[in-house]
């Protein structure tokens, strides 16, 4: 609008100018009385127009909406402020479990291995006892009264899952019997391991089973057993029955890993 209002004035200025020139130069010019007053009008008017324009320019110093004061220079805009940084989502992923805790096992509470009936009939588990002047808390003990039901040797064979580290016992003779006996013990089909002991004279057994998965043990008797018969016949003729078994495998343990 101020554009159009100029440019009128500019038109309307044109057309003056020339009779302005004549009234200023002959002093009886009708028109004269009138100059100064139209001077100060255009001077006015421009001054309006110089004003309206400085009015609709936008202040250099004046920020805009949404931004800051400019900054000096060589200095350096500081960031915008941070959400607070949230804690950390709980963590997924499963923590790792302890493995189960092996403990020591008796021989006897193991699971055993299914062998001929014949070879293990004569076995008894027996709690404490004593042998020897020795008290062993549990023991694996081969013994028959007058005939033994089974055939030498005695089998027991167990289970360990390789979860054991060794395998301790003592094999010990019977206070009530007599004879050398001999004790095998075979691990994983391996060539067997021979113990004896005589009366008074115990075996320490200690071996490593680490790794190993089935045990077996076979006690022997220390002579040919009898029949039933001859053990009849002897018991009518008032023998005792000698050749007969009497041996324990004291407190047979195994023990887990360190």
């Amino acid at each position: 609008m101020w554009t159009f209002v100029a440019a009128l004035a500019a038109l309307l200025g044109g057309g003056l100018a020339g009779v302005l020139a004549d009234a200023m130069v002959d002093k009886t010019h009708r028109l004269r009385p009138y100059l100064a007053g139209l001077v100060v009008g255009l001077l006015v008017f421009a001054g309006v127009q110089t004003a309206a324009q400085l009015m609709s320019q936008p202040d250099s110093d004046t920020p805009t909406r949404g931004e800051g004061p400019t900054p000096a220079p060589g200095s350096t805009t500081p960031a915008p402020p941070t959400r607070s940084q949230e804690p950390p989502a709980p963590s997924t992923t499963p923590t790792d479990v302890d493995p189960p805790l092996i403990m020591a096992s008796s021989l006897l509470d193991l699971p055993s291995v299914s062998v001929d009936t014949n070879s293990s009939i004569d076995l008894d588990e027996s709690g404490t006892i004593e042998i020897d002047g020795t008290t062993y808390g549990r023991a694996l003990v081969y013994e028959c009264s007058l005939y033994c039901d089974g055939s030498s040797p005695q089998t027991r064979e167990v289970t360990l899952g390789r979860k054991f580290a060794r395998f301790t016992a003592t094999a010990a003779v019977l206070d009530t019997s007599t004879g050398n006996y001999r004790v095998d013990v075979t691990l994983d089909g391996r060539p067997p391991k021979t113990f004896t002991t005589t009366p008074g004279n115990p075996a320490k057994i200690d071996l490593s089973v680490a790794g190993i998965s089935r045990m077996r043990i076979q006690l022997y008797a220390p002579g040919k057993l009898k029949s039933p018969l001859q053990a009849g016949v002897d018991a009518a003729g008032g023998q005792n029955g000698g050749g007969l078994p009497g041996i324990g495998l004291g407190d047979p343990l195994l023990l887990p890993p360190q």
